[in-house]
């Protein structure tokens, strides 16, 4: 085969080359599990090690309060929508 067939050979097999058995992807395991499948069969395991990991390294802790000061943010802060409380005109409402 000369160069430029060789070439051309390779751009038209290009969507199937993650398929071959060549040298890079000899050693290449990819199961057939789903993403869920693959966290569920473990997941009592990958539970406890991470709560183990929460326990006793204190960067994994520190992510943990990072990750949840993030996510919530200044908190839950509920806000009334109702502009005045007509049942409680008369009502002393100091302690």
């Amino acid at each position: 085969m000369g160069f430029f067939a060789n070439i051309a050979r390779r751009i038209m097999n290009s969507a199937y080359t993650a398929a071959g058995m060549g040298r890079r992807t000899r050693g290449w395991y990819a199961p057939a599990r789903s993403p869920n499948g693959a966290i569920t069969a473990d997941l009592t395991q990958l539970i406890n090690r991470s709560r183990a990991a929460i326990r006793n390294d204190p960067w994994a802790s520190s992510g943990l309060e990072k990750l949840v000061s993030n996510v919530i943010g200044r908190g839950i802060t509920p806000k009334s929508l109702v502009a005045s409380f007509p049942h409680t005109n008369g009502l002393c409402l100091s302690v």
